[in-house]
């Protein structure tokens, strides 16, 4: 009989010692014992184990939610920032289209201001010839000279007095719709682009707080319109946040708590994949113990 070979659990075709014994007795083998003392020692490790992969499990638990979290968290920014991209570059286009818009209303106000001038300078020489004609007029009046009475030369005089009169009247009616168009071109221009009220500088506050590019402090932003000269930036009363948002803090921040998050997931798991197939070879060995003790036990009791 050979009772020093130990009962190896994981072998399935092996059988215990006692197993083969006919007649034997726990005296004389000791093997069941042995199992019992060597189940009590696998069994606490085992416990040992489990507890170790239950508190692993639950970290592991606790750093996929928390990872979700901020992946969730940081994809919101991401959105938020792709459509602050999109809002800048919106702004960057209307500005383009408005800065040309301001140069060909700006031109109108001109081109009218000088079509004004002109007009009022031909009418100026119209006013004189009219009060010419209104003298020369008087002294025909005035005169006793039968060739100045009515007919021949006096009547070609009257007639040139009406169609003077027509000028005068086509005149009138070229400067009022000369001031109508420069009234409503001069309002074009400064709702357009009145520096401090237009529409332009509106919107362009639009893009100081969403400009990725403003020249002025990194916390506050600013934007050029065009060729414009113009600058305008957010001030100390008015709040903005940093734009682009891949600068600011929330953005950095939550950036740097993902990646420390998906770290942190990547350590935890090989640790818990390892504690957990420890356990669950102890699992398996106490399984065996507790197999091969009542086996022996059994085999025992028909005896």
């Amino acid at each position: 009989m050979n009772c020093d070979k130990p009962y190896d659990p994981f072998k399935e075709s092996d059988d215990s010692c006692c197993a083969t014994i006919t007649g034997g007795n726990d005296s004389e083998c000791g093997c069941v014992d042995d199992w019992k003392k060597e189940l009590k020692i696998k069994g606490s490790s085992y416990q040992q184990k489990a507890a170790e992969a239950a508190k692993k499990k639950d970290e592991l638990g606790l750093a996929q939610d928390w990872r979700n979290k901020v992946k969730t968290y940081f994809d919101s920014v991401q959105q938020s920032a792709e459509k602050a991209d999109a809002i800048t570059s919106k702004v960057k286009v209307i500005l383009d289209i408005l800065e040309k818009l301001c140069k060909s209303t700006g031109f109108s106000v001109t081109a009218i201001e000088v079509l004004f001038c002109m007009t009022k300078e031909l009418y100026t020489k119209v006013d004189e010839v009219a009060a010419c004609y209104n003298n020369i007029s008087k002294s025909i009046d005035c005169s006793n000279d039968q060739v100045l009475k009515k007919g021949g030369i006096t009547d070609a005089w009257a007639d040139y007095g009406k169609k003077l009169q027509d000028v005068i009247a086509i005149g009138n009616d070229i400067f009022n719709n000369i001031v109508i168009a420069l009234k409503a071109a001069t309002i074009l221009d400064e709702s357009i682009c009145e520096k401090d009220y237009g529409i332009k500088t509106a919107i362009a506050r639009i893009g100081c707080v969403f400009n990725p590019n403003g020249s002025s402090s990194a916390s506050n932003g600013g934007i050029k319109s065009g060729d414009d000269s113009m600058e305008i930036c957010c001030t100390d009363k008015l709040v903005c946040p940093v734009f682009p948002l891949t600068k600011d803090t929330y953005f950095t921040v939550t950036q740097t708590q993902l990646k420390n998050a998906d770290e942190r997931l990547a350590a935890i798991k090989p640790e818990y994949d390892k504690v957990s197939q420890e356990a669950n070879r102890l699992q398996a060995c106490t399984d065996s113990l507790t197999k091969a003790i009542k086996q022996a036990q059994d085999a025992k009791a028909c005896k």
